[in-house]
């Protein structure tokens, strides 16, 4: 059994070691409240000054303290910020600190406490999310051509989203507004699924698709891919419409983009238009699984605009059969032309020329019956243009630059008729010759002047000179001038 000696100097050993450690323990915490000081100095130095330097060196500090420290440090710049919420744009200074301060917060959101789905606990950053968010929504000075204000509202908008705030009607706004649009998108792009496998982030971004579709592709997340992998499996119009006409613009497309545009082409005439600009790019002349969609695309295409209705709507599909005739693919026959020829036709009024599509389709057709029909409209339209020549006003004119282009297409007995149009322009020169309140009419009979002369056709009594920095136009006793600006314009109309 121990001696009383021996026990008692167990006790005072025990008593030595308890005092010791309360000692040590009490050290440790001066040392590192020290260091909480020191690394929260060392940042409001920063932010106060705008020393990025001194920032990086803050923010390495800040990360080795404890946790507790971290969230000490959190909660005091957020009162910082609260200070710099007022007029937030109003100066310069004030700018800096709250985008020094919004990195910050970014940077420190992974030491705020995670509720049990992982996201951060709203209440450990209540304050910071609620004045970031109000700084972004402010107005009142924000010049979105300022680069230091660009850079403000894009580190809030970050820092906001490393913080998780869930609001939609206000990522909805980011999203259409040019200061935080590219960094919005980058961010919900590449937002991971929730625990029940929704995306949040993507679901936004196919909201507002209509809009963002090419801002979408012109952002440098890789992830955008994906995003419109996804999106071309959609049997939604509306979301495969902006992602098929973005994407036709585009050198590489995913393997997705020929199914999800043939699959638009079902929905409307309109939808028809865009499949086909879309695929026929993608058509080499041997892939026979594009050529079959854009045969049936093209095939009711036809159709439809053969069919009783208001053709001058339809310009655009005329287009997209022309593009399909030329890269070989022409799913309709003679009579379907000749019917779509008619119906152009007779849809015209005295101030429109007809189609040239019409005769690019045709010139690529053997087909005797279309060929026949179109002989037949073309001299029933010369005939109208023929007595549209007879009215002193815009038909006049009108007809003019029409029969001028038919004969550049070849229809050369047309030259009598083009001679007689330019005597009647010489006397309209000749008539409105100083009179300024005719100045439009004049102008008119001077472009068309120009354009029988650059197809050869020679008008007695006008001779055109081109030297010097003017051009004149000799009608009788009555010398025009014009500058040479003019003549490009007139001759481009």
């Amino acid at each position: 059994m121990p001696s009383l000696h021996s026990q008692s100097a167990v006790a005072a050993s025990f008593g030595n070691s308890a005092s010791f450690k309360m000692a040590g323990g009490l050290l440790e915490g001066i040392r590192r409240y020290r260091e909480r000081s020191k690394a929260e100095d060392a940042l409001s130095s920063a932010i106060q000054n705008n020393d990025q330097k001194l920032f990086q060196s803050a923010i390495s500090a800040f990360d080795s303290l404890e946790s507790r420290h971290k969230l000490k440090i959190f909660s005091d710049m957020e009162k910082e910020l609260t200070h710099l919420s007022g007029f937030p744009f109003e100066k310069e200074a004030k700018v800096s600190k709250i985008t020094m301060l919004a990195d910050f917060f970014a940077h420190a959101s992974k030491a705020l406490p995670k509720d049990e789905r992982g996201e951060i606990d709203p209440k450990s950053c209540k304050t910071s999310v609620r004045f970031l968010a109000k700084i972004l929504n402010e107005n009142s000075f924000f010049r979105s051509d300022d680069p230091l204000h660009q850079r403000c509202a894009c580190a809030c908008a970050n820092a906001l989203f490393e913080l998780d705030y869930g609001n939609r009607d206000f990522w909805q706004d980011r999203l259409l507004d040019q200061s935080t649009q590219a960094l919005t998108i980058k961010k919900l792009l590449e937002m991971s699924p929730d625990a029940e496998g929704a995306n949040h982030g993507w679901d936004l971004l196919k909201e507002n698709l209509v809009k963002l579709a090419l801002a979408i592709a012109k952002n440098d997340s890789q992830t955008k891919v994906s995003f419109f992998k996804a999106m071309l499996c959609e049997k939604d119009a509306d979301i495969l419409r902006p992602v098929v006409a973005t994407l036709s613009h585009s050198q590489r497309v995913p393997p997705e983009f020929i199914d999800g545009a043939y699959h638009l082409s079902s929905f409307s005439f309109q939808d028809r238009i865009l499949a086909v600009n879309a695929l026929l790019p993608r058509y080499d002349g041997q892939n026979s699984r594009v050529r079959y969609m854009l045969n049936q695309i093209g095939a009711k295409l036809a159709q439809e605009l053969s069919a009783p209705g208001n053709t001058r709507d339809h310009l655009e599909g005329l287009e997209a059969l022309s593009h399909l005739s030329s890269g070989g693919i022409t799913p309709y026959s003679g009579k379907t032309l000749a019917k779509i020829l008619s119906r152009f036709m007779h849809s015209l009024d005295a101030h429109e020329q007809f189609h040239p599509l019409l005769f690019s389709i045709i010139g690529r057709s053997k087909d005797p019956e279309l060929l026949s029909e179109a002989e037949r409209m073309r001299a029933m339209r010369i005939k109208f243009l023929e007595k549209c020549l007879e009215y002193a006003d815009e038909r006049q004119f009108d007809a003019s630059f029409e029969l001028i282009s038919l004969y550049n297409s070849g229809l050369r007995y047309l030259e009598p008729m083009l001679k007689a149009v330019g005597t009647d322009m010489k006397d309209i020169l000749e008539e409105n010759y100083g009179d300024d309140e005719k100045q439009h009419e004049t102008e008119k009979a001077l472009s068309v002047m120009v354009h029988l002369a650059q197809c050869g056709i020679q008008v007695d009594g006008i001779s055109f000179v081109f030297q010097g920095q003017e051009q004149s136009i000799e009608a009788g006793d009555a010398p025009l001038k014009m500058s040479r600006k003019m003549a490009k314009v007139d001759a481009h109309e």
